[in-house]
């Protein structure tokens, strides 16, 4: 059973992105809402290809092959637009995305009535630590930048669960920024790093460490450990643009609405997710991959 904070906590982050959600037109055209991944001889002025590479990135570490029947669960999924992309060029798979805010999901379900990929793709309105689906149910997962919300310093609730939903030999991928280390942060640097986490509906940020020792201890083994932090700056640089176009809107539109609290918050959270991304010897991003190995297998 959760702990009052653990509901709390859940329920900050489901209105946080249901008040928000279409904000994030401002930083994708297509709501692909995480940061992009720059691979050598890419565009880094093309935000949008950066963040359809980090869901090719992603399933790719998953194993997702055009020529593989496989099931595949997007753990935090936003509205689907990563599951429509992978879905698109893997006609073979299937998709699954859950996601706790009911605004985004029902407006993923609307876009996914509209395609051709409704037997393919579906979506559901959920918490990934608690899913309504049977054990061993589905061959690999994956979460981008949506781990973070989970409850606890080592995300235990969301790391059991996907070990309970992952058949054996299933692979979990998780793209998510992280703490280096455990120890204590500057005073300074820990009262902003607190006002950034209130500021996303976060209840704490993990450290890698006691990241990938939980995995371990839930039977998820061959972990692969890659620091994605440069890979992401180009598309990170693209937040100020993103901030700007949210006040932009507020004072040059024809329908001039004051900013709601939310995207007050969101648009703060932006500078300071850029001001505390400076602190590498804190902060990373990071892409691992591990593999569920049952006992007795």
């Amino acid at each position: 059973m959760k702990s009052k904070k653990e509901i709390k906590s859940s329920s900050a982050a489901a209105s946080f992105y249901d008040n928000v959600h279409l904000d994030y037109l401002n930083w994708s055209s297509q709501l692909n809402i995480h940061f992009g991944y720059f691979k050598m001889g890419m565009n880094p002025f093309g935000l949008e290809s950066m963040l359809r590479q980090m869901n090719e990135e992603v399933a790719k570490r998953a194993g997702i092959s055009k020529h593989r029947h496989l099931h595949l669960l997007d753990a935090g999924c936003g509205v689907g637009e990563g599951l429509f992309q992978l879905a698109g060029g893997h006609p073979k798979c299937r998709f699954t995305g859950i996601n706790i805010s009911q605004k985004q999901i029902a407006f993923g379900n609307k876009k996914l009535e509209k395609s051709k990929l409704k037997k393919q793709v579906k979506l559901l309105n959920c918490d990934f630590q608690k899913t309504p689906f049977p054990a061993a149910h589905f061959d690999c997962a994956f979460a981008i930048e949506s781990a973070c919300y989970a409850d606890g310093k080592d995300k235990s609730a969301f790391i059991s669960e996907m070990a309970r939903v992952l058949k054996n030999g299933g692979k979990l991928v998780v793209a998510d920024g992280f703490l280096r280390h455990s120890k204590p942060l500057p005073k300074w640097l820990d009262r902003l790093h607190k006002k950034n986490l209130t500021l996303w509906s976060i209840e704490e940020l993990a450290d890698i460490q006691s990241f990938v020792e939980k995995l371990e201890s839930n039977g998820f083994q061959r972990i692969s450990v890659e620091e994605a932090s440069w890979n992401i700056l180009p598309s990170a640089l693209h937040l100020p643009f993103t901030a700007i176009k949210i006040y932009w809107k507020r004072f040059f539109f024809k329908k001039k609405k004051k900013l709601t609290a939310a995207q007050k918050n969101y648009a703060k959270a932006i500078w300071l997710t850029l001001f505390l991304g400076m602190f590498r010897r804190h902060f990373g991003y990071f892409i691992i991959t591990v593999e569920l190995i049952r006992p007795g297998h």
